[in-house]
Parts: structure tokens; sequence; C-alpha cells
């Protein structure tokens, strides 16, 4: 089990919770953005894409273009899928508090939205609600 959380072009989603919810789950059966089964940023908008280049650094993903060949053990290797319009990344709990708080930071900074599965904090549209949501 994971710690679940997922980004997503805010210009693609609905903005009232109900509506993304749905439109999220549709979202999760669409053909991934890069043809590779969705371990490649290949077909991401422009801040899907620059979002996973900055947090890539701190948590190199497990699969695809940019894995690493690091020890499995390594905590912060993470499990990234590229949707059409979202990238849901799963970290190891005993990084959550490092991951959320970085994945937040990175989503101010590239203008993406924001919501945890593996929290109660609901969705965040924009950078007024995920600094809301900064701890």
């Amino acid at each position: 089990m994971s710690y679940d959380l997922l980004v997503f072009d805010p210009k693609s989603a609905p903005r009232d919770e109900d509506d993304f919810f749905e439109w999220l789950e549709e979202e999760d059966v669409d053909e991934p953005s890069d043809g590779e089964g969705g371990t490649s940023p290949n077909g991401l908008p422009e801040n899907l894409n620059a979002f996973y280049n900055l947090l890539r650094r701190k948590f190199p993903p497990l699969d695809g273009p940019h894995a690493t060949h690091d020890d499995e053990s390594n905590l912060m290797i993470t499990d990234y899928y590229m949707g059409k319009y979202t990238i849901e990344m799963g970290f190891s709990w005993d990084v959550a508090d490092i991951a959320r708080r970085a994945v937040i930071e990175a989503a101010i900074e590239t203008g993406v939205g924001f919501y945890s599965s593996s929290d109660d904090d609901g969705v965040a549209f924009d950078r007024n609600d995920l600094k809301k949501m900064e701890r």
C-alpha cells in the first residue's frame, strides 16, 4: 500500500468536486498520454511536464525513461502513472510528509491542481487552494 497523491491540469478539470471525481474516473481509464503504458511524460500538458521534471529530481521514478537504477530499497523511489491530464504518484508511507510537502511546493510553482486520495483534504484547483493545504 502506498501514499497516493495526484496532480492534474486545472484547465482540463471541472471545478465542481462531484464533476471532478467523475472526470477523474474517466481520466483513469483513458489511454495514457505517452503511448508507453503511463510511465513517460511524453504528451503531458506543459505544466504537468514541468511538475514531473521538478519532482523526479527528489523522487526518482520506478519505471519509464527516467527510471533510476538505484537500490529499490531507496524510499524516495516513486511509482508515477501519467494520464492525459493527470499524474498519479505512489510514495512510500515512510516519506509521506516529505512527499506531500514536495508535491504541494512543486504544484504551486508549476500551477497544477492537487488531490490526495490518502488524506481528506479535498481538491486544490489553484495556488490559493494549495497554500491552504500546506502544513
